[in-house]
């Protein structure tokens, strides 16, 4: 190896050194050599090109200056720490053939230094910053070039401390361009290092744009992208994205959502087939997630919490543009929406009618807040809502109508509902809620029925009133009631979501559903508003209706609709249902009897007894074809079980009704139902 010094001063013991470049690169010839550059500023007043054979070695505050028009090519491989030693004046180019990654140090450590180092490689490189703090003012990052990657030295933002690789941008656009206009731009990476945005409407990372120049195959991983103060905007923009992964990443404390995928105007279109793994959308003023056009996107052990609207929603600009959205093993928790808002409370919302297929699996569901109406504290939630009526052909969705008060209620059974051109038919479903007066709010507040059409002013709801010691008055309590479509708790066409009501979910058990696992794998249908009855006929607690063609056993499958699923999926089966009911009782006034029904066929009873305890019902229901099934309940009154043997024979093609009910023995008596539970059992 032969070594060469260029410089006035030689401070080491070579052999040569030399006033110039050039006359050190001519001297090499075709020798390998290291060339030592020591401090200074070499001025490179004519194109150079150092080869291949020639290792440039700069020592701190030696520094490569190229004259505007004129370039540097090197060829070789290059050994300097994270310190500058080019600069440039005008168009003055530096390009960078070796085969080895870029430290962005080498060209300063600022937004145009930066920007000046992924233009100097035009093959895939990895391009290296320095484990500091990076101020790139209001001049944004722009990576374009395929294959590029833009690495830190890792990210750290804990509390008031950072440690890593960080990038504080103050402008009014993106902090970091991804993709070009006119330019193919594919395999791009970030990884392992912080945006900070600081000035009123910065923006984070923009990911691609509009068809034809979305960015194909990108990638992050450890990034975290935040605001300070939350005066910028989402922390990423999807604008046109296809094949990405984004792993480890985090999208935190942002002005607006944490990522959105596409925004107006329309031919923005968003992403396709984009996976999210292990990536937090946390505590960002508006959504986590929010999605407005794209398809076939999934969300795997992902952390969505403390945002001030929804953990993820889904609007779609235009008709069909957003389908198959996956969510699997995340986290949600404390997510609502400000009272300014009027679509509810949600962790996750499906806001219209245009949005395809959504499957939930195996999520942690906590902190769930009003899903009607804008306060806190009440006793309703839901995973996935749609304001827009009911479409029949729409996926995982629900849909409310708007509340309207309550003008007359009958006591009868069944109960009479005055609503003036309510425009329902017989089995849509409503919702009742806020009815305080006594006896009417046990029977009807945040409970649902399904109705039977009289006229257009009317219909009757399966619930018995007569018991009611006054007429309901409207003017005193101005309760609410709305139409609902209720959704089914499994994932596949004409389907549903699993819907949650609950007081304090954050209380709740796993056997209560604080997890929601699987397609049906581990659904668990809880309610834990407590239901009361203190009648002497016979009334339903609480009641669940399996809709036809979602239950499956060893003879029978489940509806060819179905389109994915591990359990559900076309020619899926279910092989048992556990079923629990448990609640207490007071009073001895005569004989009180506790019933679950299975269909139309009672399977478990509790009584008729005069005990004031508890009670508890348990039932394995066992499928042999699709209308026929093997049961097994065992009745708990106190300590004194009772076990029971039953040849079920429901046709599983039809809506399968469990529930569970109460007789008390007189108005001083009171049976409570704490929870309906059910859950797959193989």
């Amino acid at each position: 190896m032969i070594r060469w010094t260029a410089g006035a001063q030689n401070t080491r013991d070579e052999s040569t050194k030399f006033a110039t470049l050039q006359d050190a690169i001519t001297a090499v010839g075709s020798n390998n050599a290291t060339l030592y550059i020591l401090a200074g500023t070499y001025n490179i007043s004519a194109d150079l090109t150092v080869p291949a054979n020639v290792t440039l070695n700069l020592e701190r505050g030696a520094v490569l200056a190229v004259a505007t028009t004129k370039t540097l090519t090197i060829n070789g491989l290059i050994e300097a720490g994270f310190y500058q030693v080019f600069s440039w004046t005008g168009t003055g180019a530096i390009v960078l053939s070796g085969l080895q990654p870029v430290k962005t140090s080498w060209f300063g450590d600022t937004a145009a230094g930066i920007n000046k180092a992924l233009l100097s490689v035009s093959r895939p490189c990895v391009f290296k910053m320095p484990g500091k703090y990076i101020d790139l003012g209001t001049t944004s990052i722009e990576i374009y070039t395929c294959g590029h990657t833009l690495q830190g030295q890792g990210v750290d933002f804990s509390g008031n401390h950072y440690h890593g690789t960080r990038l504080d941008y103050s402008g009014s656009g993106y902090a970091i361009l991804v993709g070009k206009a006119g330019v193919f731009s594919a395999k791009i990476g970030l990884k392992d290092f912080g945006v900070y945005k600081t000035g009123a409407g910065s923006k984070g990372i923009r990911m691609g744009l509009a068809d034809p120049d979305w960015i194909r195959y990108p990638y992050m991983e450890n990034v975290v992208v935040m605001d300070s103060g939350w005066q910028g905007s989402h922390g990423m923009d999807v604008l046109g994205s296809e094949y990405g992964i984004y792993r480890r990443c985090e999208f935190s404390y942002n002005g607006g959502a944490g990522v959105r995928f596409a925004v107006n105007p329309a031919n923005l279109e968003g992403g396709n087939i984009n996976v999210f793994e292990s990536c937090s959308f946390s505590y960002n003023k508006n959504e986590g997630v929010l999605v407005q056009r794209g398809e076939d996107l999934r969300f795997f052990s992902c952390d969505l919490q403390g945002n001030g609207y929804e953990g993820l929603k889904a609007t779609s600009i235009g008709a069909r543009f957003i389908d198959n959205l996956v969510v699997e093993s995340c986290w949600f928790e404390g997510n609502q929406v400000d009272a300014g808002r009027t679509n509810g409370y949600y962790h996750i919302l499906s806001a219209d009618s245009y949005v395809g297929r959504i499957t939930l699996r195996h999520n942690s569901l906590r902190g769930i807040t009003n899903l009607w109406n804008g306060t806190t504290g009440n006793k309703m939630a839901c995973l996935i809502a749609k304001e827009a009526t009911s479409q029949a052909n729409s996926y995982c969705s629900m849909s409310k109508g708007a509340a309207v008060q309550i003008e007359a209620l009958t006591r009868a059974n069944p109960c009479q509902v005055t609503w003036t051109g309510h425009g329902l038919s017989t089995s849509d479903n409503v919702l009742f809620y806020n009815v305080t007066q006594a006896g009417w709010g046990v029977r009807l507040s945040s409970v649902e029925f399904k109705i039977t059409k009289i006229d257009d002013n009317n219909f009757t709801i399966p619930c018995d009133t007569i018991p009611c010691a006054a007429d309901y008055d409207p003017n005193t309590d101005p309760g609410t009631v709305r139409k609902i479509n209720v959704p089914r708790p499994w994932n596949y066409a004409l389907g549903g979501v699993i819907r949650l009501i609950g007081e304090d979910i954050d209380k709740w058990s796993f056997h209560q559903n604080t997890r929601v696992e699987g397609d049906f794998a581990g659904w668990d249908y809880a309610d834990y508003y407590v239901r009361t009855t203190r009648t002497t006929v016979e009334e339903t607690l609480y009641s669940h209706i399996f809709w036809g063609k979602t239950l499956a056993g060893n003879s029978s499958i489940i509806d060819d609709a179905i389109s994915e699923g591990a359990r559900f999926m076309k020619g899926g089966r279910l092989s048992r249902l556990k079923i629990r009911a448990e609640g207490t009782k007071t009073g001895s006034a005569g004989n009180k009897t506790i019933k679950l029904y299975w269909g139309s066929q009672v399977i478990g009873t509790v009584g008729p007894t005069n005990d004031d305890n508890t009670w508890m019902i348990e039932a394995t229901v066992k499928f042999t074809d699709a209308t026929a099934q093997q049961i097994i309940s065992t009745a708990w009154n106190q300590s004194t079980p009772t076990l029971l043997r039953t040849a079920g024979s429901q046709n599983a093609a039809n809506d399968v009704e469990v529930k569970i009910t109460g007789t008390a023995a007189g108005a001083g008596d009171t049976i409570t139902c704490h929870a309906l539970s059910i859950i797959p059992d193989g």
